[in-house]
């Protein structure tokens, strides 16, 4: 994953595979629809440490220190809803090829059809190998 420059609006999925899909839905709770700075060091004390956790917090920085980001909102209608969990599947999946799954135990645990499984890591730019 690229680090960020400057400002930026950051979708649900980069920020999942960034920092893992529970700590992502964690930041959306705390600072959704807000541009967050990210410092260099974040402090046990800040308020993205206390949000996320030590080790999240320190994900985030390695990531985007010295960025501001755009922290997208929390979904409150359905249609939203159904787009936000389908962006959190595909960064689940992408995390599971990443650690070296393959497509049958993702599609097993995720209770999709290999099939789909492809489709997903095709439709963001991942070979399947």
């Amino acid at each position: 994953m690229s680090r960020p420059r400057g400002r930026r609006s950051d979708t649900r999925r980069e920020i999942a595979e960034t920092i893992g899909v529970s700590l992502a839905d964690r930041l959306m709770a705390s600072f959704g629809g807000t541009d967050l700075y990210i410092p260099r060091k974040i402090a046990d004390d800040h308020p993205i440490c206390r949000a996320l956790g030590r080790e999240g917090a320190d994900r985030l920085a390695a990531w985007g220190a010295l960025s501001k980001i755009s922290i997208p909102k929390i979904s409150t209608t359905a249609e939203d809803a159904g787009r936000a969990m389908q962006a959190m599947r595909a960064a689940r999946v992408m995390q599971s090829r990443r650690d070296g799954q393959t497509v049958s135990h993702i599609a097993l645990t995720n209770n999709l059809t290999e099939r789909h499984i492809y489709r997903i890591l095709q439709r963001f730019g991942r070979e399947a190998g």
